[in-house]
């Protein structure tokens, strides 16, 4: 069986923002992500979920190093000031290479 390296990036953030990040994720040509709803305490306070503005996501998406370096370079310079956003990369193995590009 054959294993190959892929980044899985992790980004956790205001539910308002999924769309705008799955359309910059779809400029870096990553077609396929996982989006789940998301609770949590942090800098910002509770995120419960129990009212609209206070929902976030969490968002996984594997591809190569550096599409997923890219990624989160222009994901840093167009959220991090303004919004709640968390990124995580962690190192994984795939079995259908041509999936995670």
């Amino acid at each position: 069986m054959n294993y190959y390296d892929r980044k899985l990036v992790t980004v956790i953030c205001e539910a308002f923002l999924e769309e705008k990040i799955v359309e910059l994720a779809k400029k870096h040509g990553i077609h396929g992500y996982t989006t789940m709803d998301a609770r949590g305490e942090g800098a910002r306070g509770l995120r419960d979920g129990d009212f609209e503005y206070s929902k976030n996501v969490k968002l996984e998406i594997l591809c190569e190093e550096m599409t997923a370096n890219k990624f989160c370079e222009d994901l840093q310079s167009s959220y991090f000031e303004d919004y709640a956003v968390v990124v995580y990369l962690e190192n994984v193995k795939v079995l259908r290479e041509d999936k995670f590009n």
